[in-house]
């Protein structure tokens, strides 16, 4: 009996070791969700260019196979349709731990969001390692714009974003109408671009409409840059981060009455002087395309909506928006990095990877793709964004643009996300400025109103961030 049980239990140890050597020789698998910020990186269902489909895309998916060809130990394998574009979605999965091992998160509205939990793998060590894919670097984030880069990490130190594309952007001019006008150059301040609007003005076209308020932005960055020695405190970043514009605000060191705050929403309305009665309900780049607006304003995949539309006739160019100058205010200061926004699209490793071991995997398979060549052709393909990677090249359409935003990089402009408040915090501060500054343009409400309505929803919007972010207001 003894005998017999002996052998019972050698035979089960053996096939007890034998399951265990098939699972170890089973590949590690990661999953990938493609999401994006300009365009979802993941396949489309069909190749076939239509109407319907005008941009079929599986770079990525093609990157893919020839990732797993290189590591028969590890299968990547991508969604075939995002799941975490919904951030309550999102929440739901990290919380579960079931979300895919690599997601997209837009670092510029969520960087600060997730702190204090783990649902993140932090990237610091990793970005100082060197990509074995990139010949002759020695420092992954070297192949990293260093402005763009620091404008992801969170206000712990950490970075939990890999970067994969950024946002051209500017304004697009209709150079006939622009010849016909008499304006015989690309208005390169706001005085500039003032003055062009008058002209246009009068040959009886929409001098300016965009089909968002960028220029706000940029607007905001310069004149409110003179403060950001006093505040960017707590992490010296060049950037106003939301912890920093929440302590100003809660210490009385930033308000909408400040003299700053009262020329930028001067400037706000004064740039859309031209705008017709009915502007909310135009299609703009329709009208754009049609001739009847002169200059409109732009990301990547309007400019190739232009680029790419057969039934207009005239000559556009793509340019920087307009920096203010002293002939228009004593507020202006440092402007704002033009003709791009800056990283877009951010990937993050999930607890998913930890739990499954596959962290390593996954930084490998990110080195992978943020490799010059691999980098352009992920993202050229769309032909809306740039790549992230330095070395990388990006479409003829976008280089005016990358060149000008190198320009000012160079000379010490500011980050895209530097001084911008409204979109600071959450959805909702958004969508209340969003609709405060429509009753202001309109004149719905005084400057007065604008003024005391947006400092309440942004104190209410302080309360709520303290609320779920864990600050610790004693350092404040």
């Amino acid at each position: 009996m003894k005998r017999t049980l002996s052998i019972l239990l050698a035979a089960l140890l053996v096939l007890g070791l034998f399951g265990i050597a098939s699972a170890e020789g089973e590949k590690r698998v990661i999953v990938v969700d493609g999401g994006g910020d300009q365009q979802n990186f993941n396949s489309t269902k069909s190749m076939e260019k239509s109407d319907a489909n005008p941009y079929p895309y599986n770079e990525l998916e093609l990157l893919i196979e020839e990732y797993n060809k290189l590591h028969t130990d590890v299968e990547v394998q991508l969604l075939p349709a995002s799941k975490t574009t919904d951030r309550d979605a999102l929440v739901a999965l990290m919380t579960a731990g079931e979300a895919p091992d690599i997601i997209y998160q837009n670092m510029g509205v969520y960087k600060n969001t997730d702190i204090g939990t783990d649902w993140f793998v932090p990237l610091n060590d990793y970005f100082e390692q060197p990509n074995p894919y990139e010949e002759g670097n020695e420092r992954w984030a070297d192949l990293f714009n260093p402005v763009w880069l620091e404008v992801t990490r969170s206000s712990n130190g950490n970075y939990y974003f890999c970067p994969i594309d950024a946002t051209p952007i500017g304004l697009i001019y209709n150079m006939d109408l622009l010849e016909q006008a008499g304006i015989e150059k690309i208005p390169e301040t706001y005085a500039e671009f003032m003055e062009a609007q008058d002209k246009l003005n009068e040959i009886g076209v929409i001098p300016y409409l965009p089909n968002y308020h960028w220029y706000d932005i940029v607007l905001e960055g310069q004149l409110l840059s003179g403060r950001l020695e006093e505040l960017d405190v707590l992490q010296k970043d060049g950037v106003l981060d939301s912890q920093e514009f929440a302590r100003a605000i809660t210490q009385g060191l930033l308000s909408t009455s400040d003299p700053e705050y009262q020329e930028y929403f001067r400037l706000i309305k004064e740039v859309t002087k031209y705008f017709p009665d009915d502007w909310q309900n135009i299609d703009v780049m329709t009208s754009f395309l049609n001739g009847e607006i002169a200059i409109t304003a732009g990301a990547g995949v309007h400019m190739r909506q232009v680029r790419d539309d057969t039934v207009h006739t005239f000559e556009t160019q793509n340019a920087p928006f307009p920096i203010v100058t002293e002939e228009t205010t004593e507020y202006c200061q440092t402007p704002i990095i033009r003709g791009s926004a800056g990283y877009s699209t951010t990937w993050q490793v999930t607890n998913t990877a930890v739990k499954n071991g596959t962290v390593e995997d996954c930084i490998d398979f990110l080195m992978y793709l943020t490799q010059a060549d691999n980098n352009a052709r992920m993202v050229n393909t769309f032909s809306a964004t740039t790549p992230s990677n330095i070395n990388a090249e990006c479409v003829e359409l976008f280089k005016p643009l990358q060149e000008v935003a190198n320009e000012d990089m160079a000379n010490g402009y500011l980050d895209w996300h530097a001084c911008n408040i409204w979109n600071a915090w959450d959805n909702e501060l958004s969508t209340n400025y969003d609709d405060l500054r429509v009753g202001w343009l309109l004149d719905e409400i005084t400057i007065e109103d604008f003024t005391e309505e947006f400092q309440y929803e942004l104190e209410a919007a302080v309360e709520r961030a303290i609320e779920s972010s864990g600050w610790d207001t004693s350092k404040w």
